[in-house]
């Protein structure tokens, strides 16, 4: 279940330790525009997205929602006012793990300038890192105090999970039906008993427990029979969408990027080694 935030800085304008440069307006921009509704800003780890929801690339959460403030940070000694982009997030449980084990404690945000040809700025997603570009990211910091100290806390969320058939409930329920036709198994079988003292016969005798224990031993197999071919009839359908699933991804795996073209062969040059910006 996720878990929602306090406002925290993601950015601040100005210059980046990597010599780039972020707009004050693009910020406010961003903060301005984003909607959930129009295009949700997800939570990645270090800006990959894997295509299989697994670990370590999955999701690890949202940004809610955006604002702006003034700030004022020192950089080479002296102060400088800043814009700051703070988000309030939803994270998972994964990402809490990950911050306990003081791993990916920071933020940086994917800027989109010109979202959509909209001429405005808009941001796409966020990544957490331990090393961020821009200047004044907050470390992401989570504790289970109340509000009223200012701590990142829970809110309850309603959700529903369809669940796979788990193998230690079937145990268990399987347990549980041999008890019990054991049990009614017992009612029918012959007991060695001590003598009981000479009693007066009532004139109404008792029940035959025998009987009895026959008819609910019959509905009891029925009952186990039924059961056992819904069981293989769902072991069935899972193992088909399993196998169904292997296969998809085994054929998305190996299919190549659309549009994509070899570069052609090098056919030599001057030997000057060329950097990669």
């Amino acid at each position: 279940m996720a878990k929602k935030t306090k406002f925290v800085r993601i950015a601040t304008s100005g210059n980046t330790i990597d010599g780039r440069k972020i707009d004050p307006t693009m910020l406010k921009q961003a903060a301005k525009n984003f909607n959930r509704e129009t295009y949700p800003a997800r939570i990645n780890l270090e800006h990959f997205k894997g295509i299989t929801g697994q670990p370590p690339f999955q999701s690890y959460g949202d940004i809610v929602t955006m604002k702006t403030e003034d700030v004022t940070l020192q950089v080479g000694g002296k102060d400088e006012k800043r814009v700051g982009l703070y988000a309030e997030l939803e994270v998972s449980d994964d990402l809490i793990a990950l911050n306990k084990n003081g791993q990916k404690l920071y933020t940086s945000i994917e800027l989109y300038p010109n979202f959509a040809e909209s001429n405005e700025a808009y941001i796409g997603g966020l990544a957490i890192t331990d090393s961020p570009a821009s200047l004044g990211t907050e470390r992401l910091e989570f504790t289970a105090r109340a509000k009223a100290f200012g701590a990142f806390v829970s809110e309850p969320e309603e959700f529903s999970l369809d669940l796979e058939p788990s193998a230690v409930a079937t145990t268990e329920a399987e347990s549980f039906m041999t008890g019990l036709k054991n049990f009614i198994t017992g009612l029918a079988a012959p007991k060695i008993e001590t003598p009981p003292a000479p009693v007066v016969t009532p004139d109404t005798p008792p029940a035959d427990m025998a009987a009895f224990a026959a008819v609910m031993q019959q509905g009891f197999s029925q009952l186990t029979g039924v059961l056992e071919a819904q069981t293989k009839a769902t072991d069935a359908k899972i193992d088909k969408i399993t196998s169904e699933f292997t296969a998809f991804k085994a054929e998305v795996e190996k299919t190549p990027v659309s549009k994509y073209t070899p570069r052609p062969v090098s056919s030599g040059g001057d030997g000057v080694i060329m950097a990669d910006c």
